[in-house]
């Protein structure tokens, strides 16, 4: 009786894990399109590159213009402005006379011509001159007003950084305004040589000396408006 009555207690037990165990299937991937379990499929290597470098041209490739380090080179421009002393080269002695304002520019334009650069510019400037009569109150006035073109060539003599070098030559018109004044009038001599226009030419040599990389000062000495010219030059 109480074999039966365990018996009738652990059949309700059987049939539950009976039923569970049912539930329970073997899991498998598969895909959505044909219901067949998806395959692994293993990485492909990459390809290998090829060794094999691609040809290099042997040709020679212009070699960049090099700077010769001179100051002024094709290009370049440099302007002058100064003041010349002593008397003209126009006039003689016993004459008074301002120092001479004048106001110079160059650019380089030819290269190649030689181990220099030709350079061409112009020059205005101006000077006033008088004379005076031994013993009277007669003067004379000059005021000369000179344009010039230039050309020059610049060699750099020194070998160094910071000079420029040149001989030029000079040629142009030199403008007078001549007044003589004697005894409180004012006369005019038409054929006085001076007054009017005249042809002037000249040559003079020239250096430069950079107290920075664009400024600095120069001096000339020649034929050219006055003997000796100084002052501040500029390079752009």
């Amino acid at each position: 009786m109480k074999t039966l009555t365990a018996t009738l207690l652990a059949f309700p037990l059987l049939l539950a894990g009976t039923h569970a165990m049912a539930q329970v299937k073997p899991t498998t991937k598969r895909t959505s399109a044909g219901n067949k379990p998806t395959q692994t499929t293993a990485p492909r290597p990459a390809p290998a590159r090829s060794s094999t470098t691609p040809p290099v041209s042997t040709s020679p490739e212009p070699l960049p213009k090099q700077d010769t380090g001179a100051l002024f080179q094709k290009g370049t421009t440099m302007m002058n402005a100064g003041l010349g002393l002593g008397t003209g080269y126009s006039f003689g002695s016993g004459l008074e006379s301002t120092p001479a304002m004048s106001v110079s520019a160059e650019k380089g334009m030819v290269e190649g011509l030689g181990p220099g650069v030709i350079g061409v510019g112009g020059m205005i400037g101006y000077k006033g001159y008088s004379y005076q009569y031994p013993n009277t109150d007669g003067k004379s006035r000059w005021n000369t007003l000179m344009l010039l073109a230039r050309g020059t060539y610049h060699y750099d003599l020194f070998h160094h950084s910071a000079i420029d070098t040149y001989l030029g030559v000079s040629v142009g018109m030199r403008l007078e305004m001549h007044n003589e004044k004697y005894d409180g009038a004012q006369l005019h001599d038409p054929d006085n040589p001076y007054g009017g226009a005249h042809l002037e030419t000249g040559v003079f040599a020239g250096a430069r000396y950079f107290l920075t990389k664009n400024i600095g000062a120069f001096g000339e000495l020649g034929y050219d408006m006055t003997y000796l010219k100084l002052g501040l030059t500029g390079r752009f």
